[in-house]
């Protein structure tokens, strides 16, 4: 075979190896290509999830036509009556506004006084009695300070005689203002003992003399003027302690 032929020969061979190689690398190309079409298109693909579908809303309860009762009112339906036997009673002042009126350095009651006594205090204590449930009322007689002259005193002899009723012949003698102010407690309570609408409490006498001024206070100093005010009666009720 001669140098040309040989020469052909060797060209043919490189030119099909050659189109071997091309068609190789088209094909592992196009494969390429098809696995990178395919990756794009599973991208561009939108993901679908699962979607959580709302709570269902609860089904609307029947309405309660039933009337509405007014809750009772804790401070009127609910409050237990004031039980009066746990009260106190009121203090009862005989004032002289009110027509109960003593003169100087006397334990006299004039007839307005008594008709006072009878007409209306009376009446007032038989109902305070009766409501707050007492047994002992007090007859509180008090002074001013304005001295007595002296004199002798009858309340350790005729004191007891007098509060039971026993004529005298004339008022109490008294010497100092302690014993005035006992002498009118008991020209007072004298009389509420008499009455039988009192007949079921025990009616006691005691004397504040000039000891306790107006407004509940001690006295705190010496004023020897004649002050009507301070020449009082007070009632004060209360129930028998245990065992008296």
């Amino acid at each position: 075979m001669s140098l040309r032929s040989r020469q052909s020969l060797l060209h043919l061979q490189m030119g099909q190896e050659v189109i071997y190689l091309i068609f190789t690398v088209s094909l592992m190309a196009a494969f390429l290509l098809a696995l990178y079409a395919l990756h794009l298109e599973r991208k561009l693909v939108p993901v679908v999830t699962e979607i959580e579908a709302p709570p269902a809303e609860p089904e609307p309860r029947p309405l309660d036509l039933t009337p509405i009762k007014p809750a009772p009112n804790p401070g009127i339906a609910l409050q237990a009556e004031p039980d009066p036997a746990s009260e106190l009673p009121p203090i009862l002042a005989l004032t002289e506004a009110e027509g109960y009126f003593f003169e100087l350095g006397s334990a006299a009651l004039t007839d307005s006084f008594v008709d006072k006594l009878r007409g209306e205090l009376v009446p007032r204590l038989a109902e305070a009695a009766s409501r707050y449930r007492i047994d002992v009322i007090e007859v509180v007689g008090h002074t001013d300070e304005v001295p007595l002259r002296a004199r002798a005193s009858s309340l350790d002899r005729d004191l007891l005689d007098y509060l039971q009723g026993v004529p005298l012949g004339g008022d109490l003698a008294v010497s100092d203002n302690v014993g005035l102010g006992m002498a009118r407690a008991a020209a007072v309570a004298r009389e509420l003992i008499a009455d039988p609408r009192l007949g079921p409490y025990s009616i006691l006498p005691l004397s504040a003399g000039q000891a306790i001024d107006l407004g509940e206070r001690l006295a705190e100093s010496r004023v020897e003027k004649d002050i009507r005010e301070r020449r009082r009666i007070e009632i004060r009720m209360r129930r028998r302690a245990q065992g008296g």
